[in-house]
């Protein structure tokens, strides 16, 4: 019965390291910087989510405040953040349904309705 207990036991310890396999692997320059370009895009894409969300809460309380409209470019500060990988700011384009928030580098856009 002792004897059982051991085979038994080397003969599951051999089937877990035996049967393991090796989940690391190199990762090229190239893959690397597909994956450095997602990431860039994904934070672009969230900022320019965030700044939309905060454009759209000033229209809104610009419309409990201020009689009339008002128009974005009154709204928006001096200052608006920018796409995190260039620096570069963000082109705001403003239409009579909404406006549109794009990357200047390419990393899409968004498009708010008022």
């Amino acid at each position: 019965m002792k004897y059982l207990f051991i085979i038994t036991a080397v003969a599951v310890l051999f089937l877990i390291f035996g049967c393991a396999r090796d989940l690391t692997r190199i990762i090229d320059q190239e893959e690397m910087n597909e994956i450095r370009n997602e990431l860039d895009i994904r934070k672009c894409e969230s900022r320019m989510d965030s700044l939309g969300f905060e454009i759209e809460g000033m229209f809104y309380h610009a419309s409990l405040t201020v009689d009339g409209y008002t128009s974005l470019e009154e709204l928006l500060p001096d200052s608006i953040p920018g796409c995190p990988s260039s620096k570069q700011p963000y082109i705001i384009d403003e239409t009579d349904s909404g406006f549109s928030i794009t990357c200047p580098v390419g990393h899409g856009s968004v498009y708010i309705t008022k």
